[in-house]
């Protein structure tokens, strides 16, 4: 599994390669690294909860409603993907899917 600092890393050593060492890249790299981080989270709350939820509405009532971790990761994945294509980068192997498996943006 890639570890978040073999991520920053890689994609550390993509912009010096590109000559791009300027603090707001190395900004949207820690950005990157956060959203790569939340991203972790949010599935592995959809693994817990899974794609429906029970909530209560606001009459007290139980009913089973879409887990909102799939859209949130939906909107982190894209956020990545977009600082990535900023940058002009390539996501680091192992890191696009948020450390699990054979995942993918």
């Amino acid at each position: 599994m890639t570890s978040r600092r073999d991520i920053v890393n890689s994609l550390q050593m993509q912009l010096q390669d590109r000559g791009m060492e300027e603090e707001h890249y190395r900004e949207l790299v820690a950005d990157y690294a956060k959203y790569w981080d939340i991203g972790k989270r949010l599935k592995a709350d959809i693994a817990k909860r899974g794609c429906k939820v029970q909530k209560l509405d606001s009459r007290g009532q139980s009913q089973i409603v879409n887990n909102e971790s799939i859209d949130q990761l939906l909107k982190v994945s894209s956020s990545m993907l977009r600082i990535l294509e900023v940058l002009g980068l390539s996501a680091p192997k192992g890191g696009a899917g948020f450390g699990g498996g054979d995942d993918r943006l």
